[in-house]
């Protein structure tokens, strides 16, 4: 028997209309040639999407890292298909019972991959996407409350625009599927590259489908851009401090009137430490995204414990 066959045999039992249309595929999609350690490696438009050297430890060493940032009870979407060495090998680090589905764009390209990759062992454990970008992301949501997607790149850019559809309808549907569910207060800072940032977060969580509360703390630079004035040193930082605290009051008062599920904070917010402790009493949770290099700017490491979550922008 040949690999094509027993791997249609595998898909058969999962999904009949699918393995019918692997057979009925053309291929020759992927340029299939030997890497250096004897396993097949792919090639797209003369462009590796794996390593000619050794596709298993690449894939190994990709899945490692990313395998790190899954959660208990997430659904993993992976989009990306090649030969499928990092579908394998992330199969193989993930729990046995997380779900993990495969977005599978190119009919063409998947057969050219199961006539030489085996799906024996763990391809069993994948749940393979197929058919229009709106229905593969129905697909998920019917099945996923929580999805995390991943990308492998050198694979996935081969349909990028195809997999940026497959991104915009799953938002769609998860949006309608979550509507009005959280409530979320995002707090900004007074000026600074934040700012922008900040309301951009706005935009993509009421784009989810979230009722958002903005606590904008932009109006008052002009009061604090003011305190410049002040020439002695040491007083003009204890004004601005006081200012700050001031403002971190106000967005308690937010909290108080309006208790939202998560505090959104992002850097340079005004939120002091006692105010973080008052609305940890109060059992709302907060986090912070740190949208500055947290190697360079170290200030972050005062007020880490003040929260329940914290997001940096660079891979720690």
């Amino acid at each position: 028997m040949t690999v094509l066959k027993q791997n249609v045999g595998i898909l058969r039992q999962q999904d009949q209309v699918f393995a019918a249309q692997i057979l009925q595929a053309p291929g020759g999609t992927l340029s299939i040639q030997p890497a250096k350690s004897g396993m097949p490696t792919a090639l797209f438009n003369s462009r590796y999407l794996h390593s000619a050297y050794d596709p298993v430890r690449e894939a190994e060493r990709w899945a490692e890292e990313r395998v790190k940032d899954c959660q208990a009870g997430e659904t993993i979407v992976l989009l990306g298909v090649g030969l499928l060495y990092h579908v394998e090998a992330l199969r193989e680090m993930l729990p046995h019972d997380q779900v993990m589905m495969v977005v599978v764009p190119d009919l063409s390209e998947f057969a050219d991959c199961i006539s030489v990759r085996s799906l024996e062992g763990w391809g069993e454990r994948v749940m393979w996407l197929t058919g229009s970008m709106t229905d593969m992301a129905f697909q998920v949501t019917q099945k996923a409350k929580r999805v995390r997607i991943l990308s492998y790149e050198p694979a996935a850019t081969v349909h990028h625009d195809t997999y940026e559809h497959f991104r915009l309808q799953l938002r769609d549907h998860l949006a309608q599927q979550l509507s009005g569910t959280l409530h979320i207060m995002v707090v900004g800072p007074i000026y600074g590259g934040s700012l922008p940032i900040a309301r951009y977060v706005v935009n993509a969580l009421e784009g989810l489908g979230h009722r958002v509360s903005w606590v904008d703390h932009s109006p008052h630079y002009a009061g604090y851009q003011n305190l410049d004035t002040i020439r002695d040193h040491r007083l003009r930082l204890t004004v601005q401090q006081r200012m700050s605290e001031t403002l971190a009051v106000i967005t308690l008062a937010h909290v108080a009137e309006d208790p939202p599920d998560l505090v959104l904070a992002l850097s340079q917010a005004p939120l002091t430490m006692a105010v973080l402790e008052q609305m940890r009493r109060k059992k709302v949770l907060t986090a912070m995204w740190f949208v500055e290099n947290f190697r360079h700017l170290t200030y972050w490491q005062q007020m880490v414990s003040g929260y329940d979550f914290w997001f940096v922008m660079q891979q720690a």
